[in-house]
Parts: C-alpha cells; structure tokens; sequence
C-alpha cells in the first residue's frame, strides 16, 4: 500500500475511535485485522493475546480499537490492490487521538 493509502485508513479508523480513559498507561494497540475484497472487515486479532489476559488497561483499549474497526468497516481500500491489503497490521496509538 501507498503511504497515502495508509493515512487514510490510518484517518479513517481514527474517526472512529474514542480510547477509553484509563489508569495509567495508554498503551499502544497493534492488531492484524483480515478483509475481503469489498474492504470489509473479516477478523481481527490482537498481535499480543497474552498482555490483553493480563493487563487490565490494555484490554480496555484493544477492545476499544476492535470495535471502532468494525465500526468503520469496510475501509476505503483500492481494489487493484487487494492482495497487497487482504491483510493489514494497525498499530493504534492512543495518544495520537
């Protein structure tokens, strides 16, 4: 993908997340989120299962950044190139918002 394709999904999954407050940190969230060819979101899995088990704030905000995922689903994505975007990596950063 472009950089610009990767700002705008980068915007477009931004517009849809509020991070929730949390004590603490406010941790960085990385996801591997899987489309279909219409953008649509398919699955999405948390790169670090393990910490969401253990760490209460994070969950909170892995969780937070799963739903606005699907909210803003499908992600405006070209076609032409969907074998490059079939899968993404999204790192959500909260303090970016």
């Amino acid at each position: 993908l472009t950089n610009q394709d990767q700002q705008r999904i980068r915007q477009q999954i931004a517009s849809c997340w509020s991070p929730p407050v949390t004590d603490g940190a406010r941790p960085v969230v990385e996801l591997e989120i899987a489309l279909d060819p219409e953008g649509r979101v398919v699955d999405i899995r948390d790169t670090d299962p393990g910490r969401a088990k253990t760490d209460a704030g994070y969950r909170k905000i892995a969780q937070s950044a799963r739903q606005a995922i699907e909210r803003c689903s499908p992600l405006w994505l070209p076609l032409s190139a969907f074998q490059s975007w079939r899968t993404l990596l999204v790192r959500l950063d909260p303090e970016d918002r």
